[in-house]
């Protein structure tokens, strides 16, 4: 102290420097702190200050350390204070010298995850720093699907770094990990980390195939996804495989992504039975295939018939037979059949039948035809088969025979022809350089005597036809009398 005159003057004490703050291992909020020594100081004086509140004095001390064991609590920001003093009044306190400390809850900054599989992982760790570790570390987790909700929590005590966690289910589940310290009594979270366990083939097949929009040569095939618990991993697509039941025949379509469940097939054939079976993947492999589906497309028209020819004909008839069409493309309902005289422009006839073959009748001899043939389903027609035929000349009468019965009359007789309905007989008769006579002669007779010729009966020539309907046939050769024409 100086004096000068009637005045006195108070120095202060030097101030304490360093002021460091240690955690203790006998608690978490346990504090020591440190400084340094004020050789002319009789004490020190501690304080501690909460944000912007006044400072609070905790108590005074000789040494150059002091713990704090029962009044500072977890998740505060505290600033603690020390001023060095003299059991005097010459000497004034000092300044304060102050550290700021956190206390916070323990933690550890390393926590990672190792080694995953799909049913593991590896985890690993440090002791939390600044600050002495646990009396035992617990690990807590819960793994559940993506599709799914939260899992009850499983726990693992008294474990150690590094530790594995063994046998999860499901595969592909996401684990929330949360790393426990036990200090006495009391547990904190040090550390948390998430872990997807990788995936694995899907396990159970997509469900509920159905058909929409179905037409002859399309169809749109849906399905739902696979069951939250068979996939195993993220869906990246499937493989749609349709087979055509009737030719054995096979086709696979890879559609991409997980929510393109639905698909248009084209190209189909009318009329015709398709299995259809769905094939979920992910990135590690395929899962089961779906169990095959059926449906069969609509009727469309028919393809043209094949084959069409003639298997018989005569004069006014023509017969014809054909195969049904190679693609019927339904249920056949009817054949039509259409003809016309090949030089006609005018309308066809018309007509139809069930079976593969049909006669057409009332023709007309010696005429060329077009004939068309064309196959119905429930839906219409198909295309036109065409051909040509000509109906044959009404043939000649054989056998004809004339025999001289007396100078004017003859006996004229011929073979019945293979043909019929016979209408008439026509016999001509003449002399070389005469006119021709014509008689009719019924449909039944064989023979006839022709009289009154004038001249002698062996001078005449003769020809005989056969009218069926309204057609007559071939004239037969020239026969005199005495002798017969075959």
């Amino acid at each position: 102290m100086a004096i000068n005159g009637t005045t006195s003057l108070n120095i202060s004490v030097s101030d304490p420097t360093g002021l460091t703050a240690t955690r203790l291992n006998t608690g978490l909020t346990h504090l020591r702190l440190f400084w340094s020594t004020v050789s002319e100081a009789t004490g020190y004086e501690v304080f501690y200050q909460l944000s912007n509140n006044a400072p609070i004095s905790i108590d005074t001390t000789t040494n150059t350390s002091f713990d704090i064991t029962t009044i500072l609590t977890l998740g505060n920001i505290y600033t603690f204070y020390v001023v060095s003093y003299v059991d005097t009044d010459a000497f004034l306190p000092s300044e304060n010298s102050s550290a700021i400390v956190s206390l916070g809850n323990p933690e550890v900054t390393d926590l990672i995850a190792t080694n995953i599989t799909s049913t593991s992982f590896s985890l690993s760790w440090s002791l939390p720093p600044d600050i002495f570790p646990p009396n035992n570390f617990n690990i807590q987790f819960e793994c559940h699907r993506q599709c799914e909700a939260s899992s009850p929590v499983a726990t693992q005590a008294s474990v150690s770094s590094p530790y594995v966690i063994h046998n999860i289910s499901p595969y592909y589940s996401n684990c929330s990990i949360d790393l426990i310290g036990l200090y006495d009594k009391d547990n904190y979270t040090l550390a948390s980390v998430s872990v997807q366990t990788l995936s694995t083939v899907p396990s159970t097949p997509v469900s509920n195939v159905k058909f929409a929009s179905v037409g002859s040569v399309s169809m749109t095939v849906s399905w739902d996804e696979v069951p939250c618990d068979g996939r195993n991993g993220l869906i990246t697509g499937y493989y749609l495989t349709y087979t055509d039941i009737a030719s054995n025949t096979s086709y696979t379509v890879n559609i991409t992504g997980e929510d393109n469940r639905m698909y248009n097939l084209t190209g189909l054939m009318p009329y015709t039975n398709y299995t259809v079976s769905i094939m979920p993947y992910n990135a590690v492999g395929m899962g089961p295939p779906s169990d095959n589906v059926t449906q069969q497309t609509l009727e469309s028209t028919p393809s043209a018939i094949n084959g069409l020819m003639m298997n018989d004909f005569s004069p006014y008839s023509l017969s014809m037979v054909w195969n049904p069409p190679t693609m019927p493309n339904g249920i056949i309902t009817v054949y039509e059949i259409r003809y016309r005289e090949s030089t006609s422009t005018g309308r066809y006839n018309i007509t139809n039948t069930t079976n593969t073959y049909y006669s057409i009748v009332g023709l007309t001899p010696n005429t060329s035809y077009t004939i068309g043939v064309r196959v119905y389903t429930s839906i219409g027609p198909g295309e036109w088969t065409e051909m040509t035929a000509k109906t044959p000349l009404i043939s000649s009468v054989k056998g004809l025979m004339v025999i001289p019965l007396n100078a004017s009359s003859v006996y004229v007789s011929w073979m019945i022809p293979n043909i019929s309905p016979l209408s008439h007989y026509t016999l001509y008769y003449n002399e070389s350089t005469d006119d021709v006579f014509s008689v009719n002669l019924s449909n039944t007779s064989t023979h006839e005597v022709i009289t009154e010729l004038t001249g002698s009966s062996t001078e005449y020539e003769f020809r005989i036809s056969v009218t069926i309907g309204d057609f007559e046939g071939e004239l037969s050769e020239l026969v005199q009398p005495g002798s017969i024409q075959y």
